[in-house]
């Protein structure tokens, strides 16, 4: 079964976050790399309006020099893992336990990247009407989600994944869905990647995004299909009753 097949027996709004966008050309995103993180180059195709489990995304790294850019599997898969397939079970890390739970804690010690993003769709889980909403900050702006990275080696290949670190949601979101990506400005970011592994200091970062500076608007239920990839996803849109 192919990882789009998988991903779309699997009921919308089960995760979060389980869908995001990188809505930036291939040189909009290398003048911001280069600017920001002395990045000159990168392999990943864009721009991208439906992201979903299974699939690579576009991560940074820092390699204690250099800041990299890296593409990994979205479901991190541990290293002790005997089921690559435990990906599909990890493609999110709650904040509040990540230096606790196994598959997590060495990752986040040792492996963290940032995920680049400037938005994510979430479903309304609260009222029960399962509407797709897409989520943005700062006027769009691209930001990153605090995630952690692993190492796999199956038969002598190597397997690279990765998990987005979700917290509580905050008031804007909240409305619809509880939890939401820790979202990171540059700064933040550079801080994440570094080499401070104190867990009070680490934890510190994975903060809450203002309500003030999020945006929400309602989109087509096109975006519940993992094949759907194109700018229609992002337009506002509102699904009309007769009652």
């Amino acid at each position: 079964m192919s990882d789009s097949a998988f991903y779309g027996i699997i009921r919308i709004g089960d995760n979060m976050c389980g869908r995001f966008t990188v809505n930036y050309t291939y040189e909009q995103m290398l003048e911001y790399l280069h600017k920001e993180y002395s990045i000159f180059d990168f392999d990943f195709q864009l721009p991208r309006y439906n992201v979903a489990p299974g699939q690579h995304v576009l991560s940074i790294i820092f390699d204690g020099e250099n800041y990299r850019a890296c593409t990994f599997k979205w479901g991190l898969v541990p290293p002790f893992s005997i089921d690559d397939k435990t990906g599909y079970k990890m493609i999110n890390a709650r904040s509040e336990s990540i230096e606790e739970k196994a598959s997590f804690k060495d990752s986040f010690y040792q492996k963290r990247c940032i995920i680049m993003s400037d938005g994510f769709y979430e479903w309304d889980k609260v009222t029960g009407s399962n509407k797709p909403y897409y989520i943005t900050f700062d006027e769009h702006k691209l930001l990153g989600y605090a995630g952690i990275w692993s190492k796999c080696v199956k038969e002598g290949k190597s397997l690279y994944t990765c998990s987005i670190i979700t917290t509580n949601a905050n008031t804007k979101i909240r409305s619809i869905h509880e939890r939401m990506p820790v979202v990171l400005d540059t700064d933040n970011a550079k801080k994440w990647l570094g080499i401070n592994n104190d867990v009070k200091y680490l934890k510190r970062l994975l903060t809450v995004y203002p309500s003030d500076r999020t945006n929400m608007i309602e989109v087509s239920k096109k975006v519940n299909k993992v094949d759907n990839d194109d700018p229609s996803l992002i337009e506002e849109h509102q699904e009309y009753t007769l009652f």
